[in-house]
């Protein structure tokens, strides 16, 4: 059974506020994975790509 699947049988056990709690969380992950997809994708040779080097050696 994969997790997805071992997610979807949880879910059906649990009340309806404790169900959006869930997808809250996961929309949650899920636009924090999108965030640090587009945060590495630096355009070469353009101002905002120098800004995003700086920004990232700064992290760094």
């Amino acid at each position: 059974m994969t997790a997805a699947e071992k997610l979807h049988q949880l879910i059906q056990t649990l009340p309806e506020d404790q169900i959006n709690e869930v997808l809250h969380f996961a929309e949650f992950l899920q636009q924090k994975q999108q965030q640090s997809a587009s945060a590495n994708v630096i355009p070469p040779g353009t101002l905002t790509g120098l800004r995003g080097i700086v920004k990232h050696r700064e992290s760094t």
